[in-house]
């Protein structure tokens, strides 16, 4: 690890979860995502009462910083990304660390959910990964580097341009991997994208490849009245219904790519 430390705000039901295990919502920028979550329970248990037994077994799992900031800028960056060189980060600030990206990540799927695991049982089949603009783009770098590690992924504008869109030549990848093994994966995933604002009408979503693979289904919704930082009540309530098996209102389904 780096030796610096995390913050972890955990949530586990009151109630007995099921005898496969409760299913878990991993919460990037937790400081920020997690109180936005947990009023967003109070919600959708009125607003969705189909899904009231489901939302009584969710596990939340919001992974902050001890700064005490809501946003923690610097760490974020250093967790959320490969070494950037200087020229990618100077939109950002120089002084920017980065590069741990493999050590958050196997964080999560080590000592943390290990840790979790102590505490409620989990459902294995039912982990879900949220990130919000860089922390969207690290979810989407899980997605095609290690897509066993959760089941559902969701991404709020994830930041496909970092980097000089690194990005987009892990996706490329991604899907030629699938498409070399019969153009199925060898385990059902889901994928949520929101965006904020109105869609660009001059160039297709960067992800509009993935509604090529037949065995994605890929979710998509247009946050058209939201701006980048006021999407992100929206986003972690739909987080929460789609980690749940079910599919946001507003939510539609990428058939083909743009």
């Amino acid at each position: 690890m780096t030796g610096q430390p995390w913050q972890i705000h955990l949530a586990v039901p009151r109630t007995r979860v099921p005898e496969r295990g409760a299913p878990a919502l991993y919460l990037l920028d937790g400081n920020a995502t997690f109180p936005l979550a947990w009023h967003a329970l109070s919600q959708l248990r009125q607003t969705r009462p189909a899904l009231a037994e489901k939302l009584n077994t969710l596990v939340l799992i919001g992974v902050g910083y001890p700064s005490g900031l809501r946003i923690d800028t610097p760490r974020r960056y250093e967790d959320f990304t490969a070494y950037t060189p200087l020229e990618f980060r100077q939109a950002r600030g120089s002084d920017l660390t980065t590069g741990g990206r493999d050590v958050f990540r196997s964080f999560l799927a080590g000592p943390l959910r290990d840790a979790v695991r102590q505490r409620v049982n989990l459902d294995m089949q039912a982990q879900s990964l949220l990130g919000h603009s860089m922390g969207g783009q690290f979810a989407m770098h899980v997605l095609y580097r290690q897509p066993g590690l959760f089941q559902r992924y969701i991404a709020g504008d994830p930041s496909f341009w970092w980097n000089g869109s690194a990005l987009l030549q892990e996706q490329a990848a991604f899907i030629a991997g699938i498409q070399a093994a019969g153009g199925r994966l060898a385990l059902p995933l889901h994928v949520l994208l929101e965006n904020s604002g109105p869609p660009a009408q001059e160039r297709p979503h960067p992800a509009a490849p993935l509604a090529h693979l037949q065995s994605l289904p890929l979710w998509h919704r247009q946050q058209v009245d939201a701006s980048h930082g006021s999407m992100l009540a929206a986003l972690v309530e739909d987080a929460i219904v789609f980690a749940l098996g079910a599919i946001p209102s507003h939510a539609e389904r990428w058939e083909r790519a743009a």
